[in-house]
């Protein structure tokens, strides 16, 4: 059973190191300027595309890199929290790249324009402000495709919230012997919780990689569609 636990650490410790060099590269690609101009000089809409994919890599990234150093903090539950709001940046990028790519083969322009304006400025708070797409329904778009996704996302959410698994299930051990109860930091589901939790991280981080890098491809798609429409509706 040592020898186990041991494994357990070391695979936790190298999943975490491997994330680390991932929010490492994430970071180096990170953009300082978007100019519209040099997307299209008809078309709004890639452009708005593109901010929402530069601006949710930036918050990926943030997210990312501070669930990786409260790991290695061994702040579990803290880290979960970021890493379940990691993984609803990763299905609002993952969300737009597949209305993106319905839009070009539909070639319907203005229901993805709402799409990306609901994503742009969406707000709960603000009556002024669309409503925002509701991130369940992103969550399970993603886990149509990436099974378990929602199973994922739900596990972080019971360390997220105050309910048992992140409450009384990490924080107490009962002494069935003495009857009392002992408080400490990851004192019952330490290491299996946090290895779950590096391992959603680290999956996510491979998976916002190839989501990123996605769009650049359907990109000039984006463009063409969005320019010929607005050519045809001029022409008429």
């Amino acid at each position: 059973m040592v020898v186990n636990g041991h494994k357990k650490m070391e695979d936790i410790k190298l999943m975490l190191e491997k994330a680390k060099l991932y929010v490492k590269g994430l970071s180096t690609g990170l953009v300082s300027r978007t100019d519209p101009a040099q997307v299209s000089v008809i078309a709004k809409i890639p452009y708005k595309a593109l901010e929402i994919r530069e601006a949710l890599l930036y918050r990926a990234t943030d997210l990312a890199d501070a669930a990786c150093l409260l790991f290695e903090k061994e702040n579990v539950v803290s880290a979960a929290c970021i890493t379940r709001a990691f993984q609803e940046t990763l299905a609002v990028l993952f969300f737009i790249n597949r209305k993106v790519k319905k839009a070009i083969k539909d070639k319907d322009v203005p229901q993805l324009d709402e799409v990306l304006m609901k994503t742009l400025m969406g707000a709960k708070n603000n009556p002024d402000m669309p409503d925002p797409v509701n991130i369940l329904t992103m969550i399970d778009m993603v886990d149509k495709e990436i099974p378990h996704f929602r199973a994922v996302y739900d596990n972080l959410s019971e360390l997220s919230h105050p309910n048992w698994a992140g409450t009384l299930g990490i924080y107490t051990r009962i002494n069935k012997e003495k009857v009392w109860t002992d408080f400490g930091r990851n004192i019952k589901l330490g290491e299996s919780t946090k290895a779950q939790s590096v391992l959603s991280l680290f999956a996510g981080l491979e998976l916002i990689v190839h989501i990123y890098d996605e769009f650049a491809d359907f990109l000039p798609d984006l463009v063409k569609i969005c320019e010929d429409e607005i050519r045809s509706k001029a022409s008429t």
